[in-house]
C-alpha cells in the first residue's frame, strides 16, 4: 500500500471488505465487487490490476487504517495495568465486533490459502509502541525488564493467545461486560513479577 488510494480506490476496498464478509474472498468474483462498489471491472483492474492485488490493499488498508488509532504512550501518573487494559480492551472492541470477526476470518482462510503468513492488526507498529512503553516504564522505574523487544512480543502474544485467536476460530467469545476484568487479571498475571520491587 505505498501508493495514495483514491476515493475510487477506497471505494472499491469497503466494497469488497463487505464481498468478502458475505462471500469469502474466493467467492467474491471482481464483477461482483464491481457491482457492489457501483463501477466497472475495468475500474477496478485499473485501480488493482488483479483481484490478488485488491486482496493485498484490502488486508494492508485494514492493518493501517482500523489501528493506526490506537497510540500507547506511558504516563507515570496512571496505574501501568489500567493503562494497558485501556489499550487492549481498544483494539479488542475492534478486533471482535461481529463486522470484523467475519472480514478477519475471510482474510485469514484467503492467507492461509495462499500459504502466506497471517499478520494481525498493525503488527509492527503494536509490537514497536508496546516496546516503547515498556522502555518508559523501564526509565521511570515501575518495570523491572532487560528485554524490552522480547517482553513487548511475549505480551502481544499472551494478548493476541487469550482473546483474539480464541474468538476469531470461534472457541471462545468473551462478553462485552466481562473483558475489562479478564484483561486485568491476565494482565496483572503478566505484569507483577515484572514491577520493580
Amino acid at each position: 500500500m505505498g501508493k495514495k488510494i483514491t476515493k475510487t480506490g477506497e471505494k472499491i476496498i469497503f466494497a469488497a471488505m463487505d464481498c468478502y464478509r458475505e462471500f469469502g474472498v474466493q467467492g467474491s468474483s471482481m464483477d461482483i465487487i464491481a457491482e457492489k462498489a457501483e463501477t466497472t471491472k475495468p475500474t477496478l483492474y485499473s485501480h488493482f490490476g488483479s483481484k490478488d492485488k485488491l486482496f493485498d490493499e484490502v488486508f494492508d488498508y485494514i492493518r493501517i487504517n482500523k489501528f493506526s488509532n490506537f497510540k500507547l504512550k506511558y504516563v507515570c501518573e496512571k496505574c501501568i495495568i489500567e493503562q494497558l487494559v485501556n489499550h487492549f480492551l481498544r483494539i479488542m472492541e475492534q478486533s471482535v465486533s461481529r463486522e470484523m470477526l467475519s472480514l478477519y476470518r475471510a482474510l485469514i482462510i484467503e492467507t492461509i490459502r495462499r500459504g502466506e503468513e497471517v499478520k494481525m492488526e498493525g503488527d509492527s507498529t503494536t509490537e514497536f509502541q508496546l516496546q516503547k512503553w515498556i522502555e518508559d516504564a523501564v526509565k521511570a522505574g515501575v518495570l523491572k525488564v532487560a528485554d524490552t523487544e522480547t517482553t513487548a512480543y511475549n505480551l502481544l502474544a499472551m494478548f493476541r493467545g487469550r482473546f483474539i485467536w480464541p474468538t476469531l476460530l470461534g472457541i471462545k467469545r468473551f462478553p462485552k461486560n466481562t473483558r475489562k476484568e479478564l484483561l486485568e487479571k491476565s494482565l496483572k498475571s503478566f505484569i507483577t513479577p515484572l514491577l520493580s520491587k
